[in-house]
């Protein structure tokens, strides 16, 4: 939804159909989207996930206070 939200002014439009035809997708790329998302399956997640995800060379964070912080 945000990508249409974000295309609301003549400008937005012109701006994406001028970066689509730079990109050598051409100019009326944009149309197809949305299309294009939800053709996405889970598969298709899982299948690039596998490629370029090492489970075992993570890192993770955690956003909050620590202990010492909350007192």
């Amino acid at each position: 939804g945000s990508h249409e939200i974000a295309l609301q002014s003549n400008g937005a439009i012109a701006e994406e159909m001028t970066f689509n035809e730079l990109y050598g997708l051409g100019f009326l790329a944009g149309r197809d989207y949305a299309a294009a998302i939800e053709a996405v399956t889970a598969v298709d997640v899982r299948r690039v996930a596998g490629i370029y995800l090492d489970l075992g060379r993570r890192t993770e964070v955690v956003v909050g206070p620590t202990k010492d912080q909350s007192e």
